[in-house]
């Protein structure tokens, strides 16, 4: 009984090992596998490492080249959008940039200089390879003739003057605008905002229908900007239309003139910002009378 006993001890006594032993063999199974993997990452990484400052040299001796080499000295390909400014004038402002490395050329720079030209509303740089540049240019449209300060000159929507009319290429059949002042002040610059806004929403109104009324109109007074006055060509009469319905007050003064103009010969001012009225001023007596409309 008592060896049976010994021998029954001794089994279990394996048994319960058996497990212990496989878990063993299993972590030393994982550990081989992962000494393995960081030797394989250490390898990618040293390579990875070496390709880079390959790479890097690579940069480097390209980038010294591209610096020095002759092959990437800036030429001017062809210079667009430009029509009332001269090739030559604008010429003139990039030629710092001619022989410059492009990439070492300043051309934040050169855009400045051209944005101080009149005419230049704004200003592209397209590179080509090697080294070639093409220059875009965006000219300012001018939509009238404004006398400030004694000077006559074209002006943009915004109002801005784009200098002397020597630089144009063309004829404009503009009005003359009144009203305008030199901005010495920040209220000069505000005032003269609200007045051509006002000149441009007569333009608008003017054009917005197939006549094509702009065309008529020989001076166009924007002093006060709540009475936008005009004077029509080959017409001395100077005609009120306040800031609203300029079309509608327009065509009324269209529709009546003639008639007006036989019974009152001498008609100085005509004002039609009074609903259903037309306030007409004479010239010798300085009256005012009203006149229905004949609408």
């Amino acid at each position: 009984m008592g060896h049976k006993e010994n021998n029954q001890e001794e089994e279990r006594d394996s048994f319960e090992e058996t497990p212990y032993l496989r878990r063993q063999r299993a972590i030393s199974v994982k550990r081989t596998q992962v000494e393995a993997s960081k030797l394989v990452l250490f390898s990618q990484i040293f390579l990875a490492l070496v390709a880079l400052a390959g790479l890097g040299m690579s940069i480097r001796s390209f980038g010294e080249y591209a610096a020095t080499s002759p092959k990437f000295d800036l030429s001017i390909r062809e210079v667009r959008g430009i029509r009332n400014l001269s090739e030559a004038t604008v010429m003139q402002q990039l030629a710092p940039l001619i022989g410059q490395n492009i990439f070492r050329a300043n051309y934040n720079e050169r855009i400045r200089a051209l944005m101080q030209i009149p005419w230049v509303e704004s200003v592209e740089f397209l590179r080509f390879w090697p080294a070639s540049l093409s220059v875009i240019i965006t000219e300012r449209v001018p939509v009238g003739y404004a006398l400030i300060g004694g000077a006559v000159e074209l002006i943009d929507k915004e109002g801005i003057p784009l200098g002397a009319s020597r630089e144009t290429q063309q004829h404009f059949d503009f009005p003359i605008v009144r009203g305008l002042t030199g901005e010495n002040t920040t209220n000069d610059h505000v005032m003269n905002r609200l007045r051509i806004s006002r000149y441009m929403d007569l333009l608008g109104e003017l054009e917005s229908g197939r006549e094509g009324y702009s065309a008529d109109l020989s001076e166009v007074d924007i002093s006060d900007p709540d009475d936008v006055r005009v004077i029509l060509k080959n017409d001395p009469i100077l005609v009120h239309l306040g800031k609203e319905s300029l079309l509608p007050r327009f065509k009324l003064y269209l529709a009546n003139i003639k008639k007006l103009k036989q019974d009152y010969p001498d008609i100085d001012a005509v004002d039609l910002r009074f609903k259903d009225q037309i306030i007409i001023k004479r010239q010798e007596t300085s009256r005012e009378a009203k006149a229905k409309t004949s609408t």
